[in-house]
Order: structure tokens, then sequence, then C-alpha cells
């Protein structure tokens, strides 16, 4: 799914681009395991091995189900007018489909390794971690004088034109009046993801003690719920206003927009089901 969302948002919407760039799923993923700190060959072995074994599940299993997924959106929400349960369907399926792959990520696979790694490694791990959390600040610096709202529906414009659907301008302003409404900020959520990689590092340091593996599962499994959990309210309140602004951008759309997001989407599902076959 992350493969595919990241085509959506590339530089060329085309099925070849789509293919090129899930042929680099394995390439990547590996990247970005190894990328956490420096690892011997034996392990590095073995994380390769764990990121084939996914990716092979994922094109064989997962790929099949996203066509039909596109199919059943297609037929709720281009055949006739999108009703509240066509959303609930979508989040509930998106989920799913999130879960599954949770469930099957390579770092699961990884924890024999992980219960090996030395204090230098963990070090290196920690410090990728503090890395990334200052890029991200960073970026958060750069668009300060952007508004949130318009920020995220110019994405979501983006988005949804990889799938055949040009969002005109009446609809964009109604998704930045939507999106003024939302309760979780940048800062709130990275700050919910600082203390879950905290206690990751806890976690990991109590690597060779008894019950690791069941420790480190229950705090990766946590990342499902983690905003939900952390913060319900806000949670639940921003869940249901995406499902209202994309049941009001389904509704809106005229005869040409739903023919060329159609169009878009059939592109989609033909190159789910070709990668799956191959």
């Amino acid at each position: 799914m992350l493969v595919l969302a990241a085509g959506f948002t590339a530089c060329s919407n085309s099925p070849l681009a789509w293919k090129l760039l899930y042929g680099q799923f394995d390439t990547l993923m590996s990247r970005e395991f190894l990328s956490f700190a420096d690892f011997d060959a034996a392990q590095e072995f073995e994380i390769k091995l764990a990121v084939d074994d996914t990716v092979r599940w994922h094109r064989q299993q997962e790929l099949p189900r996203y066509a039909d997924a596109i199919r059943e959106l297609q037929q709720r929400i281009l055949t006739k007018p999108a009703q509240p349960q066509d959303l609930d369907w979508l989040f509930e399926t998106l989920t799913s489909i999130g879960r599954r792959f949770e469930e099957r990520s390579p770092l699961l696979q990884l924890i024999p390794v992980l219960a090996e790694l030395d204090d230098r490694q963990i070090g290196q791990i920690a410090a990728h971690l503090d890395d990334e959390f200052e890029e991200s600040r960073r970026e958060r610096e750069k668009e300060a004088d952007q508004d949130p709202a318009e920020h995220s529906a110019k994405g979501l414009k983006k988005f949804f034109k990889r799938l055949g659907l040009n969002i005109n301008p009446v609809q964009k302003e109604r998704l930045i009046a939507s999106l003024e409404r939302r309760r979780m900020t940048q800062e709130a959520r990275e700050t919910i993801w600082r203390q879950w990689a905290d206690k990751l590092l806890i976690v990991l340091n109590g690597r060779q003690s008894t019950g690791f593996v069941k420790r480190f599962e229950d705090h990766y499994f946590a990342r499902l719920t983690l905003m939900e959990s952390s913060a319900p309210e806000a949670w639940r309140h921003d869940q249901q206003l995406f499902k209202e602004l994309l049941l009001d951008l389904f509704q809106s759309m005229d005869a040409d927009q739903i023919e060329s997001m159609q169009e878009g989407l059939d592109r989609v599902k033909n190159v789910a089901l070709e990668l799956a076959a191959g």
C-alpha cells in the first residue's frame, strides 16, 4: 500500500512508473532497514531475506485484494451517489490493509536479529531516530508560514489527481474549510510518536532479558492504535471529519470527473493485477 501510495504522488502517474516503482519495493525497504545501524554481513543477509519474503507475500496475496477493493470502491462511489456507509467501508478496508501489512512486516521476522544487536548498534538506532525527528522539525519550520489546512488540501488534490480526479477550485475550497476543523496537530502527532520511539529504545535495551519477544511485539502493534489511544477525542473527531469531507467530495463530482476517476482507478487496478501475475 505504501508503494502504491508513493506512486500516486510520484512525478508521473503512468502505469509504467508505478510498475518501475513497485519493482524497487524490496530495495527501498531493505535500504530503509539498513539505514538504522551498521549491520554485519549475517544481519544484513537476514534483513534482505525477511524483506524479500514480505514483498513476495505482498505481490501474490495483497495486490489482488487491492484490485478487488478498487473494484468495489468504483461501484460504491462512481456508479451511484456515495453514502456515509461507503466511507465507513473505505476506512475499514484501509485499516485492514494496513493491519495485514503490519502483521507481515519483516521487522517481526527480525526479532532474533534485534535480540543480538550490540550496544553500539542500539546507539546508532537511537541517533537515527533523533535525526528523523530533527528532520521533521526542520520541515515544519519551513512550512510554518503555510496554512496547514491549505497545505493538506493541496496534498489531497495531488493524490486524487493520480487517481484521475481533478479537484476543481470550489471543491478545493470546501476541503480547506473542512480541514481547518482538524484537532490533531502535527506537533501533537510527533510528540506521541516521540514517546513511542523512546519506549521502543527501552524495549530494545532489555533485549537480552526474558520476555523480550512479547514486549517487542506488544509495543510494535501498539502503533496500530497509537493516535486513537493517545488522543482519542481528537482522533475520533478527525476521522469523522475526513469521512465527511470525502463524502462531500465524492457526492460533488460531475459526470466528467466520474468518468476520469473511473479511468484512473482502472489503470491502478490493472497495474495491481499485472504485478500480482508477474
